[in-house]
C-alpha cells in the first residue's frame, strides 16, 4: 500500500525542460508553455466528415476508397471518454502493472492509447469515465533531452484514491470438494481407522483357533447337479454324451464289398420320373406355367 502512494507520476509538465524530443515525429505536439495542452497530429475528411489518426499526409486521399477527395492536417484529441481497459502486468516476474484502453475522442474517433497515474482509481476504470490527454515522460537520450510520448490520464474531480484493493480469493483446488472437513484431534487423541474403498463385507472374517483347519471356500458358479464319482481301479470311464439330439437310426457297419445305399436327396420326390430319350430325338417342348390360352 506504502509503495501506491509514494509512486512518482509519469507525467511531464510542459515548460518544465526546454530539450524536449518526441518518441515519434508527427503524432503530437509538445506545448512551449504549461498554459497550453498537448493535442493529437490528424487528418480530416471534408466529403467524408471524418478523422484519421494518425495523419495520411499532406497529398493523400480519404480512407474510402469511393471518396476522391484529399484530407486535411488537424488537431485534436484533447478529451475523451473510456470504452474499455485492460490491467497487466509489465512482466511475468513483476508485480508492477500497467492499463492499456480503448479511447472514444469528443471527435468521434477510436485510439488505442495508456492510461498513467491511475493508482488508487482502479474503481473508476469503467466505460464513460472521462480522460485527457498529457504527456509522459520516459528516459533521457545520449544528448541529455528528455524523451516524451502521449498518454491519458483519469479526469477524477475531486474523488479520492482508494487503496483498500480487496483481497485475491482463494483457488479452489482440482476434483471435488470434501464431504467431511478434516478435524483438528486434541494432543494424545488416536486418529480413528479409515474405512477401506468398496462395500463392507457381509461376514466379518473369524479368527479360527490353533489347529483348526480352514473350511473349504466354495467356488464361483452354480454347483455340479451331479457330483464326480471316483471310479474303482481298472475301471474304465463311461463315454461321455455328445452335443446335440442322438441319432434317429443309429450307422450300421456294411459287410466288406457290400455297396452303400444311395441316400435319398432333400425334398419331395419327382412325381414323373426323368426319363432318357433315345439317340436322335427332340426333347419335347415344355409346356409353360397356367393355364393354356382359350382359341
Amino acid at each position: 500500500m506504502e509503495d501506491i502512494e509514494k509512486k512518482e507520476s509519469k507525467r511531464f509538465f510542459p515548460g518544465d525542460s526546454t530539450n524536449v524530443v518526441p518518441l515519434m515525429r508527427d503524432v503530437f505536439t509538445i506545448p512551449t508553455s504549461s498554459r497550453k495542452r498537448p493535442k493529437l497530429i490528424g487528418s480530416f475528411c471534408k466529403e467524408c466528415e471524418e478523422h484519421f489518426f494518425p495523419k495520411t499526409g499532406s497529398k493523400a486521399t480519404c480512407y474510402y476508397p469511393s471518396c476522391p477527395r484529399s484530407t486535411t492536417e488537424v488537431m485534436f484529441g484533447e478529451k475523451g471518454k473510456l470504452l474499455s481497459a485492460n490491467v497487466t502486468r509489465v512482466s511475468m516476474d513483476s508485480t508492477q502493472e500497467r492499463v492499456s484502453a480503448v479511447i472514444m475522442l469528443d471527435e468521434g474517433i477510436r485510439i488505442n492509447s495508456h492510461l498513467i497515474d491511475w493508482e488508487g482509481f482502479r474503481y473508476l476504470l469503467i466505460p464513460d469515465t472521462p480522460v485527457e490527454l498529457v504527456l509522459e515522460k520516459l528516459n533521457e537520450d545520449e544528448n541529455g533531452n528528455s524523451v516524451v510520448n502521449y498518454a491519458y490520464k483519469l479526469v477524477t474531480g475531486n474523488k479520492k484514491p482508494r487503496y483498500d484493493i480487496p483481497e485475491v480469493p482463494v483457488k479452489r483446488g482440482r476434483g471435488r470438494p470434501r464431504k467431511h472437513p478434516i478435524v483438528e484431534l486434541p494432543e494424545g487423541a488416536e486418529a480413528p481407522v479409515k474405512r477401506g474403498r468398496g462395500r463392507p463385507r457381509k461376514h466379518p472374517i473369524v479368527e479360527l483357533p490353533e489347529g483348526a483347519e480352514a473350511p473349504v471356500k466354495r467356488g464361483r458358479g452354480r454347483p455340479r447337479k451331479h457330483p464326480i464319482v471316483e471310479l474303482p481301479e481298472g475301471a474304465e470311464a463311461p463315454v461321455k454324451r455328445g452335443r446335440g439330439r442322438p441319432r434317429k437310426h443309429p450307422i450300421v457297419e456294411l459287410p466288406e464289398g457290400a455297396e452303400a445305399p444311395v441316400k435319398r436327396g432333400r425334398g419331395r420326390p419327382r412325381k414323373h420320373p426323368v426319363s432318357e430319350l433315345p439317340e436322335g430325338a427332340e426333347t419335347p417342348v415344355k409346356r409353360g406355367r397356367g393355364r393354356p390360352r382359350k382359341k
